[in-house]
């Protein structure tokens, strides 16, 4: 295929002229490559992660060892997502990290422990890039808190769910 800079042109989905490296909440969505459902199972409106699940969430819980300057708030594995609030603090001895390099090493770190823990090497998780949203105010972390506690729950329900 010839390269069409019209139709490949990737059009960034972060916050024009934000800068992710400041201090500041953010709530990112992660998917799983091809949206495959490879993280478990909404039962009855509870999420069931089965062993990559496990692994993934281990791996998001343990980034603030990786990174001092970040705080983790809600955070929902689903079967093909993971939707997480973080916060960056101000860095303290050390520049803050950016947003984009605290979910790479997320994606990588996991990666590695899924492969080495259950032994499939070179697997693919995650699709490429994510989502985030910056939390402006106290009323949108509530929000968006509530979106994460209740996902599992609307999961037989949202249309982008559904098996095809």
């Amino acid at each position: 295929m010839v390269y069409d800079p019209e139709r490949h042109h990737r059009h960034s989905i972060r916050l024009r002229n934000y800068h992710y490296d400041l201090s500041g909440m953010y709530c990112v969505t992660i998917c799983t490559s091809q949206k495959q459902e490879i993280l478990g199972q909404v039962q009855k409106g509870i999420m069931e992660l089965n062993q990559t699940g496990d692994i993934v969430a281990s791996e998001w819980e343990d980034l603030p060892q990786r990174f001092p300057n970040l705080l983790l708030d809600a955070f929902v594995v689903m079967p093909n997502h993971l939707h997480g609030i973080l916060m960056i603090s101000p860095p303290i001895d050390c520049p803050a990290p950016t947003l984009g390099t605290i979910i790479g090493a997320f994606k990588s770190l996991s990666v590695r422990a899924v492969s080495s823990k259950i032994g499939e090497d070179g697997c693919k998780i995650w699709q490429r890039s994510y989502y985030d949203q910056v939390i402006r105010s106290d009323s949108m972390l509530e929000n968006l808190r509530c979106y994460i506690r209740e996902n599992p729950a609307h999961w037989p329900i949202d249309p982008e769910n559904t098996p095809l």
